[in-house]
């Protein structure tokens, strides 16, 4: 099995928390797509699951160690 990075936020390279950033990180995706898919996400929800997901992701998710 393929060892893949865990998923992290990287509050230094995001807009607002820095999911986006870590959900690149981990999929090996481009951080503008990943962006499209949650603005796409927001507006395909009704704006308030995706939202909350966003925000639960943000709290929960760990913060990278940028210090190593």
């Amino acid at each position: 099995m393929k060892n893949t990075p865990p998923l992290k936020r990287y509050p230094n390279e995001g807009l607002i928390f820095g999911v986006a950033a870590g959900m690149s990180h981990r999929f090996a995706l481009d951080m503008r797509l990943v962006r499209i898919l949650w603005v796409i996400a927001f507006f395909a929800t009704g704006f308030f699951p995706t939202a909350l997901i966003y925000l639960v992701m943000g709290v929960l998710v760990p913060r990278v160690d940028e210090n190593v």
